[in-house]
């Protein structure tokens, strides 16, 4: 599964925001999950946003970002040493 959204604002002149998602999700995780040794190997899911702030006046302009990238991933209990 692949999924993306965004969106785009405009706050007054020359003054914009926008944002975008996208998550990825592997299809084959659900079915294989029970019988396999590696998770991460199979189980491919993350969550990318960003966000950026845009504002200009007559002689400067000023432009901010800012993106996350988190995993999703499970994680095996055992490699904790957990049992």
């Amino acid at each position: 599964m692949d999924y993306r959204r965004g969106a785009h604002q405009t706050l007054g002149d020359r003054f914009t925001v926008a944002s975008d998602l996208h998550f990825v999700s592997s299809d084959r995780a659900p079915q294989a999950i029970s019988r396999i040794d590696d998770v991460n190997r199979v189980i491919d899911r993350s969550l990318r946003s960003n966000v950026s702030v845009r504002k200009s006046w007559d002689a400067v302009g000023f432009s901010a970002s800012a993106t996350r990238m988190q995993n999703l991933n499970m994680t095996d209990p055992t490699a904790s040493g957990c049992r």
